[in-house]
């Protein structure tokens, strides 16, 4: 057994059984629709954004509506609470961004964090959905790119 992988170190896909016991894939669940549909991904107007802000070459990364906006990722269909090694945000004029999060035993928002680098380590946080809200140095983000690595459930 091998228990919670400080801020996994490789973005190579590793099969693990966390504390919990449950087998799962230490992996960028934003690089895999498989892992996070689209439509796990919305923003404050509740469109699905998951296409659009995917942490890869592909795309040109999603475009907040306002300075309100809010980026509310479901990490699993199955509400089971995921253990969050890394977030790395890539973002242009980007500041900082409040991380609020949700557990099983959550019914409203609870700030986390706040954000100040493109990628934040996290040794022990668990939970079923994350929000982002974007602050920028000049009050206009043209993109913003995520990817989310943890140990999520791996069917097994």
């Amino acid at each position: 057994m091998i228990s919670f992988i400080v801020g996994f170190p490789s973005l190579t896909p590793v099969a693990s059984t966390p504390t919990t016991g449950k087998p799962c894939l230490i992996t960028n669940g934003m690089a895999d629709v498989n892992i996070i549909p689209n439509e796990n991904v919305i923003n404050s107007e509740n469109q699905a954004i998951g296409d659009q802000i995917r942490l890869n070459e592909t795309n040109l990364g999603y475009t907040p509506s306002s300075s309100n906006d809010k980026i509310t990722i479901k990490l699993s269909n199955d509400n089971s609470q995921i253990a969050i090694g890394q977030i790395l945000i890539q973002a242009d004029n980007f500041q900082s961004a409040s991380l609020s999060i949700k557990t099983v035993n959550d019914s409203s928002w609870r700030l986390y964090a706040t954000l100040t680098a493109n990628k934040t380590i996290f040794d022990n946080l668990y939970a079923t959905e994350l929000q982002f809200q974007f602050i920028s140095t000049y009050n206009n983000i043209s993109y913003v790119k995520l990817g989310i690595i943890g140990c999520f459930p791996s069917g097994k």
